[in-house]
């Protein structure tokens, strides 16, 4: 077996204890919050969960004490609210650490305004619960728990739902009740000394179900290469999601990373190209001492270049090699890993560290003209899909797919602003963003032949006029962001707001594109002219 997994039977063989007998290690949160009642119901809980005299405790609020023997701890002197709510000087106390690892079991105590501390605890944990008691009755509530736990609470070890009621909930009117309630089922946990030779941490139980095996982290994020299968496994929505939050609070992202940095595949990007010298015709098109009839001849050809360069691409894109299609699919799988480590770099130790409630366009991806992705994905261009058809005055085409051009412009980086993501049509009106569209007015294929606009303009995205659906959402969803946005990816609902906006503003202040005005400022000349 490779040496970063441990079978779970293993775990499972190991020596037990009992809940009620476990050394414990409670770190009771004194913020300021926790002034009164819930101060009082902290040292209730720590007092009669309490049985051995190894059992310690510690203070943490803004920074954390160091840990004292339970049984020592003045009831005086030792419970006062203090100060801030900074749930991760508990990892930077050492000794606090050390009682954490030489403890059987460690409790987290905070109050209900700070009660989403626990959370990234419990989604790094193997076994966990998350209990609530109502300070003034002291009645406990188990909200989730898996793990050596799950028994407490089924079916709750993830925060997928919405928690409509507390009625279903498992309820104890006191602590001893609870702690019962865990020896009639059964519960014990592995001691804190047979526990040092377990290197495995869960990464739940899609992961479990399919290979039978804990992860010691550290040793996978060492590995050069890693079978593809294993890194299927690894790649689960569920389990990457476990393994990404356990490097976060491990400080380990980075490493996390590179790790999956390194497991991309070398794929030949299947793209829309040329293959059948459309380049070359339009060449000729621009010489200047056609005769009519040459042109019309050049048109023709460059007609069946486009209608062959579709043939190709989907024919290319219908039948990759299996080995092709597995580089694809686990590239895939990795870019989106990578795109969640992103996201979860910028959260906090709170609830952010699942929400990801950070400033949107500082968390955004970086979306790149060549994003391989975006290719691999086949476009549906063929004459059944809905599409704006009109002439080319290019290729004369007759009811070719038509283009939306948009030009690069240094202010796009205004678009990710905060007030532009709030406000997102009010944004797109704003003077600025009123020349991003090019006057340009040809088909999809010829656009797309041209390196620059037919008016000589850098261009940032060319977007076929094709129904938002299907295989077509990816493509056009990925195009407006390279122009719009500057290459963030803010959000596929902020850009196409932003994007609409824009279009509007065009429709209504540009002549060149109105149906209901004569062109009488001269930026649309006759397109043809200018190629020929």
């Amino acid at each position: 077996m490779d040496t970063w997994k441990e079978k779970i039977t293993e775990a499972t063989n190991l020596p037990t204890v009992a809940f009620a007998a476990a050394k414990k290690f409670f770190a009771v949160d004194v913020s300021g919050s926790t002034h009164g009642w819930v101060i009082e119901a902290e040292r209730r809980l720590v007092q009669n969960l309490s049985v051995g005299s190894e059992d310690t405790v510690c203070r943490w609020d803004h920074i954390c004490d160091e840990p004292q023997a339970v049984s020592k701890v003045s009831r005086k002197t030792y419970w006062t609210s203090l100060g801030g709510t900074q749930p991760e000087s508990i990892l930077q106390q050492i000794k606090a650490l050390e009682q954490i690892r030489s403890s059987d079991i460690w409790m987290l105590l905070t109050d209900a305004t700070n009660i989403s501390v626990a959370i990234p605890f419990f989604a790094g944990a193997s076994n966990a619960a998350i209990l609530y008691q109502d300070v003034q009755l002291g009645e406990i509530s188990v909200v989730a728990a898996k793990g050596c736990f799950s028994a407490l609470c089924p079916h709750s070890d993830s925060f997928e739902e919405d928690l409509p009621s507390w009625s279903h909930l498992p309820e104890f009117a006191h602590e001893r009740d609870f702690s019962k309630q865990c020896e009639s089922l059964g519960i014990s946990v592995v001691r804190s000394q047979d526990r040092q030779g377990m290197r495995g941490a869960s990464l739940g139980p899609t992961y479990s179900s399919s290979t039978g095996c804990t992860v010691n982290v550290d040793t996978l994020l060492e590995q050069s290469q890693v079978h593809a299968q294993d890194l299927r496994y690894l790649l689960e929505d569920e389990t990457i999601n476990n393994l990404a939050i356990m490097c976060k609070t491990r400080g380990c992202i980075g490493r996390l990373r590179s790790f999956l940095t390194r497991h991309k595949r070398e794929e030949v990007a299947v793209k829309l190209e040329d293959h059948h010298v459309a380049s070359k015709i339009m060449m000729e098109m621009e010489k200047g001492d056609l005769t009519p009839e040459q042109m019309d001849l050049l048109r023709t050809q460059l007609r069946v270049a486009h209608s062959l360069n579709r043939s190709t691409y989907t024919k290319r894109m219908e039948s990759p090699n299996e080995e092709a299609r597995a580089a694809t699919e686990l590239n895939r799988l990795i870019s989106k890993a990578l795109a969640l480590l992103a996201s979860l770099e910028k959260a906090g130790y709170t609830a952010e560290i699942l929400g990801r409630k950070s400033n949107r366009a500082m968390r955004a991806n970086k979306m790149q003209s060549e994003d391989a992705e975006m290719h691999l994905l086949a476009m549906d261009l063929s004459d059944e899909v809905e599409a704006f058809r009109s002439a080319c005055s290019i290729c004369a085409g007759e009811r070719e797919i038509m283009s939306i051009v948009l030009k690069r412009l240094d202010t796009a980086e205004d678009n990710t602003t905060d007030f532009a993501l709030n406000f997102p049509f009010a944004a797109g009106c704003n003077a600025r963003n009123i020349d991003l569209c090019s006057t340009q007015c040809i088909c999809f294929q010829c656009a797309l032949v041209c390196k620059k606009s037919i008016y000589q303009e850098a261009l940032a995205a060319i977007i076929p006029t094709v129904q938002y659906i299907g295989v077509n959402k990816r493509y056009l969803d990925h195009q407006p962001c390279l122009a719009v946005t500057a290459g963030l990816n803010t959000g596929a609902s902020a850009t196409a707001q932003i994007f609409m906006a824009i279009l509007d503003r065009v429709l209504e202040t540009k002549d060149w594109c109105s149906a209901d005005k004569s062109q009488s400022n001269g930026e649309a000349v006759d397109q043809e002219k200018i190629v020929v």
